[in-house]
């Protein structure tokens, strides 16, 4: 990717996951065991569609419990995410025409 040696850790469920990861948390995955310590390596350098302030709680806990090697926020990729419940219009129109509504 862009030109460097990159070798895929991912993917891992979730966004905090990445943040725990990019940190240097040996199991980012565990939610209950994350494996982050002072002694902590960093192997992942790079996030793609990080939704830091959908998690902005997980996010600060990270840069306020390890400042060290917290990750980075380096902007957007151009484009806005939402998120949202998505109805077909189908499903939307059964809703509609269905006793009680």
């Amino acid at each position: 990717m862009l030109g460097y040696n990159v070798v895929d850790k991912g993917p891992g469920p979730a966004t905090p996951d990445a943040f725990y990861a990019l940190a240097g948390c040996e199991t980012p995955t565990v939610i209950n065991r994350r494996g982050c310590s002072d002694l902590m390596s960093i192997y992942s350098h790079l996030s793609l569609e990080g939704w830091t302030t959908a998690y902005q709680s997980s996010w600060d806990d990270v840069q306020r419990d390890y400042p060290a090697t917290a990750p980075l926020n380096l902007g957007a990729m151009g484009y806005v995410g939402r998120v949202s419940a998505f109805l077909t219009s189908k499903l939307q129109e059964e809703a509609y025409y269905s006793e009680g509504l």
